[in-house]
């Protein structure tokens, strides 16, 4: 049997500041574990940064251990690509796309939890409810990054996520611009 490799990527949307890789791979004990290596590439970068990645655990990353910031600062939306290998490497290798949201989804759920109450009782032209239309929109707008991110997992559809993750934040910056209440 040889090993099966297999990353995640998690990421908080209660911390901006932080990334986690869980390595779920199934190593086979007879077999020796030597070579490790993870590397990712960064959005807007063209060099793969390579991370200190312990076997069978979970690492977490923050704006200066990915190379991004020599402090710490919120890590940047966008596509993340992750290259895991063994040695072998041409041959135990696996790559992992995760197009990371956290940012917008925390500016998001902050709006969403800060909503004045003066907004549950006013009603547009039409009678309904300021309330009921913007979480409406607000819904809409998560279910764009979701969609961003489950795009962004697919090579063939990088472009659809950058568009959704676009979209979102184009709904997000026109909803806080034009609402009264918010």
């Amino acid at each position: 049997m040889a090993h099966k490799l297999f990353i995640d990527v998690q990421d908080s949307i209660l911390n901006d500041h932080t990334l986690s890789v869980l390595d779920l791979t199934k190593y086979d004990p007879i077999m020796t574990v030597k070579d490790r290596l993870l590397q990712v590439l960064i959005p807007g970068d063209d060099i793969y940064t390579s991370l200190v990645f312990p076997q069978s655990d979970i690492s977490i990353y923050t704006s200066v251990s990915l190379g991004i910031s020599k402090a710490v600062e919120p890590i940047p939306d966008g596509l993340y690509i992750f290259h895991f290998s063994l040695a072998p490497s041409k041959v135990m290798n696996v790559s992992f796309n995760h197009f990371r949201t956290s940012i917008l989804q925390q500016k998001l759920l902050n709006k969403m939890i800060g909503l004045p109450v003066s907004c549950h009782s006013e009603v547009d032209s039409h009678g309904n409810s300021v309330d009921k239309k913007t979480k409406d929109e607000l819904i809409n707008i998560w279910f764009l990054l979701k969609a961003a991110q489950v795009a962004g997992r697919n090579t063939l559809t990088l472009e659809k996520a950058n568009s959704l993750y676009a979209s979102a934040e184009r709904s997000f910056e026109r909803l806080f611009k034009t609402k009264s209440c918010l």
